[in-house]
């Protein structure tokens, strides 16, 4: 049974990573919404509207967006997993994996109204074959990483019970927890580094220094502190994450960085 402290930092935790994922979704659901209309003004000018090709298009737009909330699900997850690791139990880990699959089916099963709205009249059944063969391999990419999650928490539960300090709850992020090796960073798609990027940056909310109110963020002493430069009053910086690959991820977070702020 749970100490009532316990109970309520994993509440807390939960109920930002329920608020964080609704954010995180109203902006893949846009970003799709903005793809969908190029995709029908760039075929409707080529006039084949009605086709294979537009329902093809419509179709893997709404598949990267089951993919997208599947992998922002997971990744707020392990961030609420640094912040309440009594959540790390296998049967919380069916909450996140239930959750992720009803995602995939109800996005997929959109597509043929999203087809409707543009008025392209398509059965059910044409679509529902590849439909399914996409939810399959949605669903094992989802099972997939939850089980690497899983793992990965499961070993760092080992080195906290060897004698390594626990990571402060309101500590800000590391980009480790995202990212194990600096060339799964570099390497990683520049939205899912901007992804990361935006979480990185809540953990540092309330904290001070690159975060503060009045002002908000403040770019140079967010790098700083990844770079472990202590450029504001404050915390120490807990020092680079990477070792000497460290300039190339502050170089990848820097180009996440601008493409946020081209977005705004």
């Amino acid at each position: 049974m749970l100490h009532p402290a316990d109970t309520e930092r994993a509440a807390h935790a939960l109920g930002l990573e329920k608020l964080s994922l609704a954010k995180e979704a109203e902006e893949i659901n846009e970003e799709s919404r903005r793809l969908e209309e190029q995709a029908a003004n760039e075929l409707a000018s080529r006039g084949v509207l009605q086709s294979g090709m537009f329902a093809g298009r419509i179709a893997t737009i709404h598949q990267n967006r089951a993919k997208r909330m599947v992998d922002t699900q997971i990744e707020l997850r392990r961030v609420t997993l640094r912040s309440a690791p009594e959540l790390a139990s296998d049967e919380k880990f069916k909450a996140p994996l239930d959750s992720t699959n009803a995602t995939i089916d109800r996005v997929l099963a959109s597509i043929p109204e999203h087809l409707r709205r543009r008025g392209f009249h398509v059965s059910i059944d044409a679509v529902h074959p590849r439909d399914e063969q996409m939810a399959r391999s949605l669903k094992a990419h989802a099972q997939r990483e939850i089980e690497i999650l899983k793992h990965r928490n499961g070993l760092e539960t080992i080195k906290d019970k060897e004698g390594r300090p626990k990571t402060e709850i309101m500590a800000a992020q590391s980009p480790k927890l995202f990212f194990p090796t600096a060339q799964e960073l570099i390497h990683a798609d520049l939205e899912r580094r901007g992804r990361i990027l935006l979480i990185l940056l809540k953990s540092y909310e309330g904290l001070g220094g690159v975060h503060q109110q009045p002002g908000g963020f403040n770019r140079d002493y967010f790098f700083a502190d990844m770079e472990g430069v202590n450029k504001y009053l404050g915390k120490a910086p807990r020092g680079p994450d990477y070792g000497p690959e460290q300039p190339r991820v502050l170089m990848a977070f820097r180009e996440a960085w601008g493409l946020r702020k081209k977005a705004a």
